[in-house]
């Protein structure tokens, strides 16, 4: 578990935005799509099943069979970096998105990808942690790493939600904007956050493909 590291690579600098786009993701599948899928006009009863549906897919699929494929394909470094890249790619597309006419078969697919990586993502944070971490560092930081993946968590399923109803309501920008503009503020986050872990992370011993 030792890693080539110094100060830069010190846990409390990298865990914090390594769980933030753990839950960011998770919150914005869930919750952000139930409320685009409801301003593009889907019915109610397919909001609730492709709500549910997105957030199973990483917990059913990606977890149970893809998990091997990340210890034997790259390191948990890459996937790491890859996932949040690629995610912020998904967001800044679903922004896009938004403009067209009849955005609802592009978001579900967006958002199901997303969906995909991020659950690859989950596992190679997860594993990362531990062969980063010695034991006694795990117990002291687990504390830290459940606290950034809340926030995230809180602010993919509150601040965008009030974000984009504070826009509307001041008429700063129409309704299809405020969503726009908030999914391409998630797209800047988790970009920033690759370009931040691609410095910041350790380059763990155990961290082999």
């Amino acid at each position: 578990m030792e890693t080539k590291n110094n100060h830069i690579h010190d846990p409390k600098f990298w865990l914090p935005p390594l769980y933030f786009a753990e839950g960011l993701p998770a919150a914005v599948i869930t919750e952000v799509s139930l409320l685009l899928f409801q301003f593009f006009g889907m019915s109610n009863s397919a909001i609730a099943f492709w709500t549910n549906f997105l957030g199973l897919v990483p917990l059913i699929f990606v977890k149970i069979f893809c998990a091997p494929l990340v210890d034997m394909l790259s390191t948990r470094r890459r996937w790491i970096i890859n996932g949040q890249f690629i995610l912020a790619c998904l967001f800044f597309a679903v922004s896009l998105v938004c403009f067209t006419a009849t955005p609802i078969p592009l978001l579900i697919t967006l958002f199901f990808c997303a969906s995909l990586v991020s659950g690859i993502h989950d596992i190679a944070a997860d594993g990362f942690y531990i062969i980063a971490l010695n034991d006694h560092e795990q117990a002291l930081y687990s504390g830290l790493r459940s606290v950034f993946f809340r926030v995230a968590m809180v602010v993919g399923s509150g601040v965008f939600v009030v974000f984009a109803g504070l826009l509307v309501k001041y008429d700063i920008v129409p309704e299809r904007y405020a969503w726009i503009i908030s999914m391409f503020t998630a797209a800047l986050m988790l970009g920033g956050i690759a370009f931040y872990c691609r410095i910041m992370l350790p380059c763990a011993a155990g961290d082999i493909p």
